[in-house]
């Protein structure tokens, strides 16, 4: 045994340098496992704030999809109700052009039948004065 070889000194010494020893082991795992504590907390806090993220972007991009499907809807809509205004404006425009038509061509007839008219009024005016003069 070599604690018999030693010195009483060295008994002593020996038992402190186990007792320092124990005591630098026993510190060195606490303190590992303080640090692998606070690294645990640290990563078990960032996955927490990830999912809380994650659901919220979840969340979001759900609100975005359903916006979307509505704006497509929306888009889908206004495109029908264009092309029935277009299809409307060219019905009245067609309409129009047929109502000036009929404007034009009542109004040709309304001068030809005025012109006649005076024509006509003319006429039994003169023979009017015929008739006026003649003793009949």
């Amino acid at each position: 045994d070599r604690s018999a070889r030693l010195p009483p000194y060295g008994k002593k010494r020996l038992k402190t340098c186990s007792f320092t020893f124990r005591n630098a082991l026993l510190n060195i795992k606490e303190e590992l496992q303080k640090a692998i504590s606070t690294m645990t907390a640290r990563a078990t806090h960032s996955a927490d704030v990830a999912a809380n993220t994650s659901k919220n972007v979840a969340e979001k991009l759900d609100l975005a999809l359903a916006i979307d499907k509505r704006i497509s809807k929306l888009a889908s809509q206004a495109i029908d109700y264009s092309s029935q205004l277009s299809g409307f404006d060219s019905g009245l425009a067609t309409q129009m052009a047929s109502f000036q038509e009929q404007m034009s061509q009542i109004k040709r007839e309304l001068k030809e039948g005025l012109g006649r008219l005076e024509h006509v009024t003319a006429n039994a005016e003169s023979a009017g004065w015929y008739f006026n003069d003649c003793t009949c």
